[in-house]
């Protein structure tokens, strides 16, 4: 007996040290990317990240910015942080411990479930499972549920094998509790085991004892919620069952227009905006629904179901597909949840059929399987369901072996044929998207922010997939031409620095081409002007930065700055002044501007007047066809001009006549900055960028004619739109070259001095 137990104890610590070192492998992979450290406040990691870190600094009740994630794992992190500091090397070795003992538990449950073969396979199909190990190395909870189902799971297993005592069923009911309280959905999981320990564990016992032992079980689940039910009163001021995000995520996903995987927030806004986000109405919206399109409600359910046993590795925070992506194990593993979702319906229809006394088995794979299909389809909510699908795929690949044995090949055939059609059915759909815009774009972020593993041209080849996916499925490509911008602009202002000019500026002119509306390029191309002492150059580009972006303060801050340092007139000042006073939140910085802008006119009304020229002088030159004298007119009149626009135009207009187009550029832009909405300005500026094949400015003033001007004729309408389709149609090719370490971190150096700049 002890030579059995000490021949047991050696295999499980093989199999134990074989799934870490997988894991340990994959962790030096990890860290070399940088998504190893990086944490954005876009995704749920910053959520358990921020908890976790308040905690370990003495916050009890470890909030952040939104607690509305049961705090179990926040708690777990944090203890990691109060002990390691905040260390993903501690934090992931931590995680992939316990996956390499999640893989165990799955050897040891099948095991007990269907014998040592089963097992092994089951084992092999857990710890060579890539989306689960990909989950370990992140922060997010869905590594840490798996484990404590798989521990539950275990220790209720255990009761029905050896002689029952109040420990050990105390001890179960402890994991189960923490199953719970990691994500209370997982109490789907209950009815099934209150049966097995009903019908499998307690009625051998006596009725006195059956009742204590309800009354242990019973206990321990109520008792050991108290506590995170306290912390989730106090933080949300209301009873909340552990985790307050449940109403979002059910209603997200019980739309009969749920397309069938992935959360819409569409959905969510749609409903908010009629009901208040609790389960009192979320509940009372799914069963109208039921009753007012039953059918459609139906096929609501089968599409679920058919996403949750898809390949598909729906995205949600993360996708797996990225991850996979830049490792060089992780392809050679496991990677098709459709096999184990394809064997694993095979599985538990055999076990049904052979009567396998395996109902605890049965009642977690539902439990599990119920605990996503009832709300929405991402890959991280199924991870936990993955290892009981997995034993019952075991279990099925085992069957067939053991018929090969048998010489029943009819059976064989036939199974492996129904096995065949299963993953046909369940191959990814060819209009399914598995990485989504915003994954590609958080990817090339991560490697824009952290410093350490700095890659420009890595950040931009994400980047340019962010902005294809977004083009290529018709939407506005929000993310991608963001970040596009940011790293075009970063890039032109290290080449200048560098002394490349002429890099400098493909790289603004990509910037330009890939987000028009951008007011950083615009900055940055008149920055360079300037410090060029090409101050005139620079100034027309801050008002045409402005016409672009009238929301930039920056940009009238800097072209007040520069005017002023010029010596500029007031009436060239005034206009800039008042932009930026419009914008200023600082209530300093605001009375000073509003001293300045007293000042300047002031000085404007003890100005010397101009020769007698007058608006009714200029148009007569214009009626008499003397263009020349009539824009020199309109310059005279303008040079103490800071109210109208309309003069500006008028001057522009004689320039263009007179083919000075630099001059009438600056006319126009000056009006702008007095009345940026002056919808015929925009008008002709566009007009004129059409005409010298300028697309990129002749969509901007475009736009901001059709915002301005109060009807739109079907020319104008058919022009913005031509345009518009050309631009989002233009091909992305990759600009930055591949740069070394040391040019990364020059211009990693431009990045912070120009993001000091900028809180300045």
């Amino acid at each position: 007996m002890t030579e059995t137990r000490s021949r047991s104890y050696i295999i499980l610590s093989i199999l134990f040290f074989l799934a870490l070192a997988i894991r340990l492998i994959y962790l030096f992979e990890l860290s070399r990317i940088p998504m190893f450290d990086t944490v954005l406040s876009v995704m749920d990691h910053y959520n358990f990240d921020q908890g976790a870190l308040a905690f370990s600094q003495g916050d009890w009740l470890a909030r952040s910015a939104n607690n509305s994630y049961s705090p179990l794992y926040k708690y777990f992190l944090g203890v990691i942080y109060y002990i390691f500091g905040r260390n993903f090397y501690a934090i992931y070795s931590i995680q992939f411990v316990m996956g390499a003992l999640a893989s165990v538990l799955v050897y040891l449950i099948a095991r007990e479930s269907f014998g040592a073969r089963v097992a092994m396979l089951a084992y092999l199909g857990f710890a060579l499972y890539t989306t689960e190990i990909v989950y370990e190395g992140t922060i997010l909870r869905v590594s840490f549920i798996t484990f404590l189902g798989l521990l539950s799971c275990y220790l209720l297993m255990r009761l029905q094998s050896a002689r029952l005592s109040s420990g050990k069923l105390v001890l179960a009911a402890l994991a189960l509790s923490l199953f719970f309280q990691s994500r209370p959905n997982t109490i789907l999981c209950l009815p099934f085991v209150v049966y097995y320990l009903h019908r499998t564990v307690f009625l051998r016992e006596a009725s006195v004892e059956r009742m204590r032992y309800w009354a242990a079980f019973a206990g321990t689940l109520v008792i050991s919620f108290l506590p995170l039910l306290a912390q989730a009163y106090i933080v949300h001021g209301r009873f909340v069952f552990f985790d307050a995000s449940g109403p979002v995520a059910f209603i997200a996903g019980n739309f009969i227009s749920y397309s069938g995987f992935g959360f819409q927030p569409g959905v969510v806004a749609t409903f908010e905006r009629n009901h208040a986000m609790e389960y009192g109405a979320v509940i009372t919206a799914w069963l109208g629904q039921i009753l007012e399109h039953p059918l459609e409600f139906a096929a609501l359910y089968l599409r679920k179901l058919y996403y949750f046993f898809n390949d598909l590795e729906a995205p949600s925070n993360i996708s797996v597909y990225l991850y996979r992506e830049s490792s060089i194990l992780l392809p050679f593993l496991l990677n098709h949840f459709a096999l184990y979702s394809a064997l694993g319906l095979i599985g538990i229809a055999l076990a049904i059929k052979n009567k396998k006394d395996v109902f605890l088995l049965h009642g977690f794979a539902a439990g599990m399987i119920l605990s996503v299909v009832l709300f929405h389809i991402v890959a991280r909510f199924r991870v936990p369901a993955a290892p009981y699908l997995i034993i019952f795929a075991a279990y099925a690949l085992d069957s067939v072996v053991e018929w090969l044995r048998q010489k029943r090949f009819v059976t064989v055939w036939g199974t492996v044929l129904l096995a065949g059609v299963l993953l046909y059915v369940f191959r990814i759909p060819g209009n399914a998207n598995p990485v989504r815009q915003m994954d590609f774009c958080n990817f090339g972020i991560a490697y824009f922010k952290n410093e350490p593993r700095f890659d420009l041209a890595k950040a931009e080849g994400y980047g340019r997939e962010c902005y294809n996916v977004e083009v290529g499925s018709g939407a506005d490509p929000v993310y991608g031409r963001t970040l596009l911008t940011t790293i075009y602009n970063l890039y032109a202002l290290y080449l200048w620095q560098e002394g490349r000019e002429f890099g400098a500026w493909k790289a603004l002119e990509r910037s330009y081409l890939v987000h028009p509306l951008s007011s950083a390029s615009f900055r940055i191309l008149a920055r360079m002007e300037l410090i060029n002492q090409r101050d005139r150059e620079g100034i027309r580009i801050l008002r045409a930065g402005i016409a672009a972006h009238p929301e930039d303060k920056l940009l009238y801050k800097r072209l007040t700055q520069v005017l002023m340092r010029d010596g500029a007139g007031p009436a060239r000042i005034l206009p800039g002044l008042k932009g930026w006073l419009a914008m200023e939140t600082d209530a300093l910085t605001a009375n000073i501007l509003r001293e300045q802008i007293k000042r300047q006119n002031q000085f404007k009304e003890t100005e010397p007047p101009q020769n007698a020229v007058t608006v009714e002088v200029a148009e007569a030159l214009v009626t008499a066809g003397r263009l020349k004298e009539a824009a020199s007119a309109y310059e005279l009149l303008n040079a103490s001009n800071d109210f109208d626009s309309g003069r500006f135009l008028k001057q522009g207009l004689m320039l263009l006549q007179l083919d000075r187009l630099q001059e009438a550029m600056e006319a126009f832009y000056e009006g702008l900055l007095i009345h940026p909405q002056d919808a015929e300005i925009h008008q002709r500026l566009a007009d004129f960028y059409l005409s010298t094949n300028r697309p990129v400015f002749a969509w901007i003033h475009l736009t901001r004619y059709r915002e301005s001007a109060h009807s739109e004729d079907p020319g104008t309408q058919r022009i913005w739109a031509a345009l518009r389709k050309q631009l989002r149609l233009l091909t992305i090719e990759p600009l930055i070259p591949p740069l070394s370490k040391g040019e990364n971190s020059k211009v990693f150096a431009v990045f912070k001095t120009t993001m000091q700049m900028k809180k300045k």
